[in-house]
């Protein structure tokens, strides 16, 4: 007999007369290709196929020879048979045993049975970001539909809704409606309606009598916390039954989008012109249950929650991490805030969901005790990961959102509103001290001011010494820059860097003391650094930009703790 290829399904008939023997378990012939390649036919979910060992019963007398009443039925054929099931029967289908359950991870089948449960699905992409599709099943689910079915969307944070608006078209009828509001409807425990102004807003002068006005309202005030907040972004239209795509539309933006006690509504004053939406020519009127002529307006909401994700890093995270990379983000605590969250607001989250690590939340305290540290996107900035900004701000401006402001959108957040912080305090219980030394030992260890111009690293400049490297650059030191007046190499505070010349920079000093025009630079000549005389390039007129070395000022403010105590902490 001919072998079967192993793209085949083996279904095994019976083999023999019944016997009083015992059965035993053993190994599927296909378990052993489904261990090789965890795969299916077609793309898969990302989900594990693993298996025990004996998910599948097989009676003693297989033998290792093919039977004579063999039917086969191709893996191919098998998943398209398996795709027509409904998601229960797909699941208890794949808990048969590995070999089916390899063929129920199909991409476009689960994607079908979640859209079909669940149709605001079906709108993912939000217009306020048009970079980040799958929006939802990406920040929620990790980009699989079945995770999704599985947990059957319970994180769902969309809503839509439509309102129709009977008798729009008269004049007469709709002169003394002020006001029409929709059902309320719920996303999690957040409670919204649409309140719709037909002849305008009559606090809006401008707008009164003239346009249609749309808002979306936050209900339940009276039983949310005295400090609650929340963020959404939605979408109105107004229905074009003639053509859809004429509707007309208006989005909010994302630093629009804030909820609180004293703002609980957000909307557009004039969604368009009563006048072209009255006009049945138009194709925005539709004909009513018993009217000939079309009279129904129908307004639409798209509304959807907006937070963001802080992957919070601590000290005791960097020093258990010993794989590839500074730190292992799948293993680091979480914060969800809302999208609008304001510096203060992090902070004061930080402390309550960390009272361990932070201690508790102290108003005078807290901003010259706890540090929050944004670390970059390597995707977009090119750079190593690494903590790249300090977040800070006025106290006129701890009240005004992250997003936009202290964080960049594509640089410190990415397109799924993730973010990742290290979070630094001088509670003990973050910062332990692990032994204290006299300053002067330190002292001794310490870089001095050389004049030496050989480009030597950091590394060797502090005699091989890891912490003495590491205190090194978090002084905010320009790492392998020199200043062309002066020659110092790896200088701190600001470094001046002409937009005219190439690679010409000075410090903070050399700059302040107006040496600009200069007859010398600086240039690496065989791996060593030497003056260059007749240099008449750069010119006083020539502007010079500020730029700031990582971790600028974190040394001062380590200096100052250590001074006051009187030692220095390891």
């Amino acid at each position: 007999m001919t072998s079967v290829s192993p793209k085949k399904r083996h279904w095994l008939g019976i083999c023999s007369p019944a016997s009083n023997k015992t059965s035993r378990r053993l190994q599927h012939p296909r378990l052993a290709q489904c261990i090789a390649s965890e795969g299916s036919a077609g793309e898969t979910d990302s989900e594990s196929l693993d298996l025990d060992a004996d998910d599948v019963e097989m009676d003693e007398h297989t033998d290792k020879t093919q039977p004579r009443n063999v039917q086969t039925l191709p893996d191919e054929l098998l998943a398209l048979v398996l795709a027509q099931l409904d998601g229960q029967s797909l699941l208890t289908s794949a808990a048969t045993c590995r070999a089916l359950r390899a063929l129920t991870f199909q991409r476009d089948v689960w994607k079908r049975l979640c859209l079909s449960q669940w149709p605001t699905l079906r709108t993912q992409l939000l217009p306020q970001l048009p970079g980040a599709p799958d929006y939802d099943l990406v920040r929620l689910y990790g980009g699989s539909w079945r995770r999704c079915f599985l947990e059957k969307h319970k994180r769902e944070q969309r809503a839509e809704i439509s309102v129709k608006i009977p008798q729009f078209a008269s004049v007469e009828d709709m002169q003394d409606v002020d006001k029409v509001v929709s059902d309320t409807f719920s996303i999690g425990e957040h409670r919204f309606c649409l309140w719709i102004f037909p002849n305008g807003n009559p606090n809006e002068a401008q707008y009164k009598g003239r346009v249609l006005s749309v808002y979306l309202v936050l209900t339940d005030l009276a039983e949310r916390a005295p400090n609650w907040l929340t963020c959404a972004v939605f979408s109105l239209q107004v229905d074009n039954a003639r053509d859809p795509r004429r509707r007309l539309e208006w989005h909010s933006c994302l630093t629009d989008n804030k909820f609180h006690r004293h703002l609980n509504n957000w909307g557009v004053h004039s969604l368009g012109s009563l006048s072209m939406l009255r006009d049945s020519q138009q194709g925005f009127l539709t004909s009513s249950e018993g009217q000939t002529q079309p009279d129904t307006l129908t307004v639409s909401a798209q509304i959807r929650l907006m937070t963001i994700t802080f992957r919070v890093v601590f000290e005791h995270d960097l020093r258990h991490h010993h794989g590839l990379g500074l730190v292992d983000f799948t293993s680091v605590a979480e914060l969800e805030l809302p999208f609008c969250c304001s510096l203060h607001d992090l902070v004061v989250a930080l402390h309550c969901r960390f009272p361990e690590v932070l201690g508790h939340f102290k108003v005078d305290e807290v901003v010259n005790t706890t540090r929050v540290w944004c670390f970059n996107q390597p995707v977009v900035s090119g750079q190593a990961l690494r903590p790249r900004k300090l977040l800070k701000c006025t106290k006129e401006e701890q009240d005004q959102p992250l997003f936009g402001r202290q964080l960049c959108d594509g640089v410190d957040i990415d397109a799924y509103s993730f973010c990742q912080i290290y979070v630094e305090s001088n509670t003990a219980s973050n910062n332990p001290t692990l032994d204290q030394l006299p300053g002067n030992f330190v002292d001794e260890k310490s870089p001095s001011p050389t004049t030496s111009l050989t480009p030597e690293g950091a590394f060797r400049k502090c005699h091989e010494d890891a912490f003495a490297t590491l205190r090194y650059i978090m002084e905010g030191r320009h790492l392998g820059f020199i200043c062309d007046s002066c020659g110092e190499t790896d200088f701190t505070g600001a470094r001046f860097n002409c937009v005219v010349c190439t690679d010409y920079d000075l410090c903070a000093t050399c700059n302040a003391a107006q040496s600009r025009e200069i007859s010398h630079r600086y240039a690496n000549v065989d791996g060593k650094w030497q003056r260059v005389y007749n240099f008449k390039d750069h010119k006083g007129c020539h502007a010079m930009r500020e730029m700031l070395p990582v971790f600028y000022g974190y040394g001062n403010h380590q200096h100052q703790q250590e001074a006051s105590e009187g030692y220095y902490k390891w």
